[in-house]
């Protein structure tokens, strides 16, 4: 059977050790990767693991996780032109 996983199932460490192996294994240049963390849990270890991936990644972006994953409704009038205060 497959097994796949969300990325709210991968450990920061999981996704640090996969850009690292994409760095080295199959990118010329700089991977992008923004690695996503629990803030509660994770974040304390960050620094740890930065020193850690420091000469395997030539950079990274961090972005905390949130509970909310789903995207804020746009506050739009129901008029099609634009109002004066959205200028």
């Amino acid at each position: 059977s497959l097994c796949i996983r969300t990325l709210d199932e991968v450990t920061m460490f999981e996704q640090l050790m996969m850009a690292s192996f994409m760095q080295r294994h199959w990118a010329d240049n700089q991977v992008s990767c923004t690695v996503t963390f629990d803030p509660i849990s994770e974040a304390p270890h960050i620094p740890a693991a930065l020193a850690h991936f420091q000469y395997m990644l030539k950079g990274i972006s961090f972005l905390p996780r949130t509970m909310n994953h789903q995207l804020q409704p746009s506050n739009s009038s129901s008029s099609s032109s634009p109002s004066s205060d959205n200028i």
